[in-house]
């Protein structure tokens, strides 16, 4: 029943991180070379680790899968995402999104035994689909002012 303790989703919080060139519209974003969601292609993401601020969690997470240490990162706003089986939630995510715009550099390229990083056009974050709210997000980026949005996956 709804009301099973157990069968509650407690949500996982990421501190997601998007970096865009104003002047070829092009995204960095971070390939996994590892389960869960090996080979998926999406914006450099990771929990917030207890005690950290958002600020320092969107650092860390711009240093550890993109190896930039002196992005300009603004807090841009927040997200919550619920991915349902028929009437119950079976994924449940907060994210704090951080934005900074960079100039490309084409020969960027960073790798780990983990994942592998370089810029992209936006299409390819849209057509890879394994997070439907790429493209809302990346439009919510380049709008003033911060935002707090739901999206609900069926």
């Amino acid at each position: 029943s709804s009301n099973d303790l157990s069968l509650r989703v407690q949500p996982t919080i990421l501190s997601v991180v998007l970096v865009r060139d104003p002047d070829t519209n092009q995204w960095l974003a971070t390939k996994r070379l590892h389960q869960p969601f090996l080979n998926t292609v999406g914006f450099p993401s990771g929990k917030i680790h207890e005690g950290e601020t958002f600020a320092e969690a969107a650092a860390r997470e711009a240093e550890e899968k993109l190896n930039l240490s002196n992005l300009n990162l603004i807090q841009k706003g927040v997200f919550e995402l619920r991915y349902w089986q028929e009437t119950v939630v079976s994924r449940h995510i907060i994210g704090f999104v951080s934005y900074a715009e960079a100039k490309m550099n084409t020969a960027y390229s960073f790798s780990t035994s983990e994942f592998t990083s370089s810029w992209v056009v936006a299409a390819d974050l849209v057509e890879a689909n394994v997070f439907p709210q790429h493209e809302a997000l990346m439009t919510l980026c380049q709008q003033p002012g911060t935002f707090m949005k739901s999206f609900n996956v069926r």
